[in-house]
């Protein structure tokens, strides 16, 4: 049986001497790995459609819906190119992958905020799209916070945000010394929270606090996820290269 699946190419692993197994993720069904054969070969008619970052169509057979499956056709429907031109473009969407092939559910919102990031990849601000890529790393892990109210006694007058307790706390609430009190901090993680990945590029979070929330939110995913992302370093090294105020 065959079947054609329009995806994003997120992972290719080398296998035997011209093959590669792949990871594709669909609006649909989520992530889907098959084997493509020859493609590292030089005459590979389906090489130009297994780059990173591709969004194609994959013609796929199987002999059932849960075997294994073959690529024996594809073709490229959008691919950035532009990636190749910046680090910081390929640094973003090696985070992104990273950080979305670790959520193995949600996977139509996962794709829809992939697909816009590698469609509007060029207008983007580098810092700005990591934040509200983590703040949807949050909210599918069941770690959004809480950013309208007191999250003790929802109050609308708060005066610190506590990662420990999950939001915004008001001073009655507020029982210890440790939260954080910084009034530009409080305002840009809520701009952050309460950001679409569509409305991403009407708005940027000022530098050197978005830095801060951005090591401080990797670190909170990080301890309660049990996961560590490999490519936040470059990521960091490259946002700290747009501002050099963020090293002082």
């Amino acid at each position: 049986m065959s079947k054609i699946y329009q995806g994003i190419i997120l992972k290719v692993v080398p296998y035997k001497e011209s093959d590669a197994i792949v990871t594709l993720l669909t609006k649909e069904e989520g992530f889907i790995s098959f084997k493509a054969r020859g493609v590292f070969k030089i005459n590979s008619k389906n090489a130009s459609s297994l780059q990173l970052y591709t969004i194609g169509e994959y013609k796929l057979e199987s002999k059932t819906d849960y075997s294994n499956k073959t690529l024996s056709s594809s073709s490229v429907v959008y691919f950035p190119i532009i990636v190749y031109d910046d680090l910081k473009y390929s640094s973003l969407l090696s985070f992104v992958s990273e950080v979305v092939l670790t959520n193995k559910e949600n996977y139509e919102e996962i794709y829809d905020v992939l697909e816009y990031i590698i469609k509007n990849l060029d207008n983007l601000d580098l810092l700005t799209t990591s934040l509200v890529v983590l703040k949807y790393v949050l909210k599918w892990n069941g770690l959004l916070f809480e950013v309208n109210s007191c999250i003790g006694c929802q109050s609308k007058t708060v005066e610190v945000f506590s990662y420990e307790h999950g939001g915004f706390l008001c001073h009655k609430c507020n029982k210890t010394h440790t939260n954080i009190t910084n009034i530009n901090y409080l305002k840009n993680i809520r701009i952050i929270i309460k950001a679409n990945y569509n409305n991403v590029l009407s708005f940027k979070v000022d530098d050197v606090m978005g830095y801060k929330i951005f090591v401080d939110l990797v670190k909170y995913i990080e301890n309660n996820l049990g996961t560590y992302y490999k490519t936040k370093e470059m990521l960091m090294m490259l946002i700290n290269n747009t501002d050099s105020r963020l090293t002082k």
